[in-house]
């Protein structure tokens, strides 16, 4: 009954009576009430199953595991995440619900910006030694990380929505825009902050761009060490 309801919104949104309802799942308007008292219960139900079931709380655990470069990190939580919402009905639930019951993108949403965007923030400021989180440029970065992120949502609004082609290999969108978006994120924070006063690396990390993966292999960062150990001596 569920799974009906759930391909009948998926194709016509959340406007329908409860005996439009029924009649699609191939019940009874009592019978369907048996089960859901009211419309509001069956739509609740269906945000359960649609986006919570998919909705994975190890995300943010991943996220926040500093024994793996931050690129890295960030490349296999978006991974997973297309896995979990390019799919047509969790497109195009999400779509129509915007039109008719704004309460399932409002609660997702939230979801996205309590439990999710503020550790990749975080995260990023930590890979890259950023210090300066005050309001406006934490506002600012969390607007261009949000334009980031739903780039891949908009992957499914082309290929369920306008019934347009997209790249099979999701693992290999996933690196290029990853990288794109780190390399230049990385230099349009640093350098807006540069403007209004100095930007420090965190403690413990000597090359921030390293952290990110911009440089690698032996020797980086090899002065900045020679002069910290300089000092000390």
């Amino acid at each position: 009954m569920v799974e009906k309801a759930i391909d009948y919104f998926s194709e016509n949104g959340f406007q329908a009576s409860t005996r439009e309802i029924a009649k699609h799942i191939g019940v009874t308007q009592p019978l369907l009430y048996r089960y859901f008292k009211t419309k509001n219960e069956l739509i609740e139900r269906v945000f359960n199953e649609v986006f919570l079931t998919r909705w994975k709380g190890e995300w943010q655990v991943e996220l926040q595991n500093r024994a793996i470069p931050f690129r890295e990190r960030l490349k296999s939580y978006l991974i997973d995440y297309c896995d979990s919402i390019l799919h047509r009905q969790w497109i195009r639930i999400f779509l129509l619900g915007a039109l008719n019951d704004q309460s399932i993108n409002r609660r997702y949403i939230s979801m996205l910006q309590e439990r999710t965007f503020p550790i990749i923030l975080n995260e990023f400021y930590h890979s890259i030694g950023v210090t300066n989180t005050d309001e406006a440029n934490r506002q600012l970065d969390s607007e261009i990380l949000w334009s980031f992120h739903s780039s891949f949502f908009y992957l499914g609004v082309r290929k369920y929505v306008y019934q347009l082609p997209v790249p099979e290999d999701i693992e290999s969108l996933v690196d290029a825009r990853v990288n794109a978006f780190l390399d230049g994120a990385a230099k349009e924070f640093t350098d807006r902050r540069l403007k209004g006063g100095r930007r420090m690396p965190p403690e413990g990390i000597l090359d921030p761009l390293a952290e990110l993966g911009f440089l690698s292999g032996p020797g980086v960062g090899e002065s900045k060490r020679k002069a910290v150990k300089k000092k000390k001596a």
